[in-house]
C-alpha cells in the first residue's frame, strides 16, 4: 500500500540511504499517499542537494504537501516572490569581516543583508493565519514542511551560502521554521539545536517593540564537548544549567532589530530574551529560523544525553 511505501522510505531515511528512500516515496506517490510521499520527497531532496539551487527544489514538494500551492498560485495569477539584489552596504570587505568574526566567536550579527522589499514580503507571508498550525507554551509555530512555503526562504539560504561561503560551506539548508510569540510570555526556553549553523531573522517592525532593550536573543557562546553528539542526543534542562555553571558562562545579549540576522553555532545554548511587543497578531514578535547542516532534521529522533556522557564531557570540557 501507499502508506507501507512511505514507512519503508522513512526507515531508509533513518539509515541515511537517501536515494533508496527517494525511490520509495516516489512509489508511494504513485499509489496515492500524496502528503507523506511529498514530505519524504522534499526531505530527501534536501539531503541529496549538492548546492543551494538543488536545495531549493525541495520547495515544490513541501508546497504541494501543504496546500497544493503551486497550482493555487497559477489559478490566482500570482507568481512566487523574487529576491531583489542584495544591499550594496555589504561589500566584500564587510563579508570578509563577518566571516572572520564567526570563526573566532562562533556567532555573528548581520544587519541590512536583505533589502526592505524582501523583508516586507517575508513579514507579509508570515501574517497568513493558516501557517500557524502548531501551538507551544507561549508561541505558535509554522514549519517548512507544513505550510511555511515562501520561495524567499530558499533564496535567502542561497544568498547566505553564496555571499558567506567561508561560514556555510559545506552545509546546506536542512530545515526552517517561524515562531510568533504571545504577549506576556517568555518565548523559547534555554535549548540547543541539532543542526550545524542557525540563522535567526527577526521580522516584526521595530515600532511594535515597546521596549527596545528587550526582545532579542541570549546566547551562551561555548561549544559543548564533542563527546556530546547533539545530533543524536538532547540536553535536559538540568544538564544545560549544569554546563553553564561548570563553565561559568555569561550570556551574550543580542538586541532585537527588524531585519537582523543572527548566525551562530547550533550547538550553543540560547534562549529568547524577555520581550514586550504590542498585542495585535501583526505586531507580535516574529522570527524566522533557518538551520544548515548535512542531515535533514526530520529523521532525528533524539534522546536525553546519557548521564555517563554528560559527566565525562563536563570533567574533560577543557
Amino acid at each position: 500500500s501507499a502508506s507501507s511505501w512511505v514507512q519503508w522510505g522513512n526507515l531508509l531515511g533513518d539509515a541515511q540511504r537517501w536515494r533508496s528512500a527517494q525511490q520509495k516515496f516516489r512509489r508511494a506517490l504513485h499509489f496515492g499517499n500524496s502528503h507523506g510521499a511529498l514530505l519524504g520527497l522534499g526531505t530527501t531532496q534536501l539531503a541529496l542537494a549538492q548546492n543551494p539551487q538543488e536545495s531549493a527544489q525541495a520547495h515544490g514538494f513541501f508546497q504541494a504537501a501543504a496546500q497544493g500551492l503551486p497550482l493555487a498560485l497559477r489559478k490566482m495569477g500570482q507568481t512566487p516572490s523574487v529576491l531583489p539584489p542584495l544591499s550594496s552596504a555589504l561589500s566584500a570587505k564587510n563579508l570578509e569581516a563577518l566571516s572572520k568574526h564567526y570563526h573566532q566567536k562562533g556567532w555573528v550579527i548581520v544587519d541590512d543583508f536583505l533589502p526592505s522589499t524582501a523583508l516586507e514580503d517575508l513579514y507579509r507571508h508570515c501574517q497568513q493565519e493558516q501557517l500557524w498550525r502548531h501551538t507551544y507554551s507561549g508561541y505558535a509555530g509554522a514549519h517548512l514542511d507544513d505550510g511555511l512555503s515562501d520561495p524567499l526562504i530558499y533564496q535567502l539560504a542561497e544568498a547566505l551560502s553564496t555571499k558567506l561561503k567561508e561560514i556555510f560551506t559545506p552545509h546546506q539548508l536542512m530545515y526552517a521554521w517561524a515562531f510568533r510569540y504571545f504577549q506576556n510570555h517568555r518565548g523559547v526556553a534555554l535549548h540547543h539545536d541539532s543542526a550545524r549553523i542557525n540563522v535567526n531573522l527577526w521580522l516584526t517592525p521595530d515600532r511594535y517593540n515597546n521596549d527596545p532593550r528587550t526582545g532579542g536573543l541570549l546566547l551562551y557562546p561555548q561549544n559543548p564537548p564533542n563527546i556530546w553528539n547533539l545530533e543524536r542526543y538532547t540536553l535536559s534542562k538540568e544538564q544545560m544549567q549544569g554546563f553553564i555553571r561548570a563553565c561559568q558562562l555569561e550570556p551574550v545579549h543580542i538586541p532585537y532589530r527588524q531585519g537582523r540576522l543572527v548566525i551562530f553555532n547550533s550547538r550553543f545554548l540560547h534562549q529568547t530574551q524577555s520581550f514586550d511587543f504590542q498585542k495585535q497578531p501583526h505586531q507580535r514578535r516574529l522570527n524566522l529560523t533557518l538551520l544548515f547542516g548535512q542531515h535533514p532534521l526530520r529523521y532525528h529522533e533524539r534522546h536525553i544525553l546519557p548521564k555517563r556522557l554528560y559527566k565525562t564531557g563536563v570533567q574533560n570540557r577543557n
